[in-house]
């Protein structure tokens, strides 16, 4: 009786610092208008990603086992900007919704506007066209981190929380490494 006690009583801690939970919201402009395949990155109190996932649709996005700790919600979306959102998490947490202001520079009198990639969603995938954007004068690897939905980890691409499939112009792309002109390190090439 003794050694169950002594069991029960020891594996009750390990049972209760495992504990997870999930946080959910929305993501929306300024207008209120929902922002759809949205990044939402979790970040850590040091800034190092934890987690992240894409918005769907309507904006919403869930981001579930969180274990209880302060993070940092980031949500990015071409042609917006918006600060972390700290937050702590100790139980399950609707944060309503995350608000993204529209990313608009003025210079000396003159506006700077862009016209925003088309996002068109298929049966069986989304496809995001660059042509005559900001985007299409970048590398591969800077169209891919900006695509609204793709989750850029330090070695894999992510899209709703699985690994991407990458096709230019039709054709599959396989992501290597590679060293570049300006670096010492391994950058990604394409």
């Amino acid at each position: 009786m003794k050694l169950r006690t002594l069991l029960l009583l020891g594996i009750c801690p390990l049972a209760l610092h495992s504990q997870t939970y999930s946080v959910s919201g929305f993501v929306k402009d300024t207008g209120g208008t929902p922002l759809p395949y949205a990044n939402i990155l979790l970040l850590n109190a040091d800034s190092v990603r934890v987690s992240g996932t894409s918005s769907d649709e309507s904006g919403y996005f869930s981001i579930d086992g969180i274990a209880p700790d302060l993070y940092f919600f980031q949500p990015q979306y071409f042609g917006y900007s918006a600060r972390p959102v700290p937050v702590e998490v100790r139980s399950d947490l609707r944060l309503g919704a995350l608000i993204l202001s529209e990313d608009a520079e003025q210079l000396d009198e003159v506006v700077v506007t862009r016209k925003r990639p088309v996002i068109e969603r298929q049966a069986d995938r989304v496809v995001f066209k660059v042509e005559n954007t900001v985007l299409s004068s970048g590398s591969t690897w800077d169209i891919l981190r900006n695509a609204p939905g793709v989750i850029a980890g330090p070695e894999s691409l992510e899209v709703r929380g699985q690994p991407a499939t990458i096709y230019l112009n039709g054709r599959k792309v396989q992501l290597g490494r590679t060293r570049c002109w300006n670096c010492s390190g391994g950058c990604r090439g394409i």
